[in-house]
């Protein structure tokens, strides 16, 4: 079972994972056909990028926004941003592929 979640992260820390050479991964694009939301999509990507790792990424709502690149003026309140973005994207993941995707929101 993949655990992802939402913590505030020093942006050196995120930095520092995007460097890894570990963190690319070749996408089957049969696989990203499949899925039908755009937000989905990237968080699959990331997803399979960090699969690779010890640890999936614990982001800050913002670091979120800006890894899934939504916005500002989109979903301005986060139980929109959980409730149009967050939720169906993990829904349709763990209906496509079985991952068995979790999350946890941190205050």
């Amino acid at each position: 079972m993949i655990k992802a979640s939402f913590l505030i992260a020093g942006k050196q820390a995120v930095t520092e994972a995007l460097k890894n050479p570990k963190m690319y991964v070749t996408l089957d694009l049969d696989e990203v056909n499949r899925i039908e939301r755009k937000h989905a999509i990237s968080l699959y990507e990331i997803i399979e990028d960090y699969k690779k790792l010890p640890d999936l990424p614990k982001w800050s709502v913002d670091e979120f926004r800006r890894a899934l690149d939504i916005p500002d003026n989109m979903y301005k309140t986060f139980r929109d941003l959980h409730r149009r973005v967050i939720a169906p994207a993990v829904r349709e993941i763990n209906e496509k592929f079985g991952m068995g995707l979790e999350y946890m929101l941190y205050s």
